[in-house]
C-alpha cells in the first residue's frame, strides 16, 4: 500500500490508536487524533506538539492490562469529537513551527 493510501484512508478515521509514530504523524497531518500504545519520547514529544494529554500514551505495562486499555480506548473514542477539533485547530501551528526548523540551504 503506498503512503498516499494510507493517508487518504486516515482522513476518513475518528480517530487512530498505533505502536509506530509515524502512523500518528500521518494520523495528526490529517487533524485525526491518535492514541499510542507505546510509551517513546518521540509519542510524548509529538503529543506536546498537539497539547494533547499525556493519557493518550500508554505504557508497556498499561497496554498490557486489558482492564484498563479498554478504559483508555473507551475515554479515547468518548472524545474523538473534542480531540478532533483540538487537533484541526493545533495543525497550522504545527506546520508552521515545522517548516520553521527548516532553513534553505545555499
Amino acid at each position: 500500500m503506498l503512503t498516499s493510501e494510507i493517508k487518504a484512508m486516515l482522513g476518513c478515521a475518528a480517530g487512530v490508536m498505533t505502536a509506530r509514530v509515524h502512523m500518528a504523524i500521518a494520523a495528526f497531518g490529517r487533524a485525526v487524533p491518535a492514541i499510542a500504545l507505546v510509551d517513546q519520547n518521540k509519542f510524548a514529544g509529538l503529543l506536546h506538539h498537539f497539547s494533547v494529554i499525556n493519557w493518550l500514551v500508554l505504557d508497556g505495562k498499561a497496554s498490557t492490562q486489558s482492564n484498563r486499555l479498554c478504559r483508555q480506548v473507551e475515554l479515547f473514542v468518548f472524545e474523538f469529537p473534542e480531540l478532533r477539533e483540538l487537533t484541526r485547530a493545533m495543525l497550522p501551528k504545527v506546520r508552521t513551527a515545522w517548516e520553521s526548523r527548516f532553513v534553505e540551504i545555499p
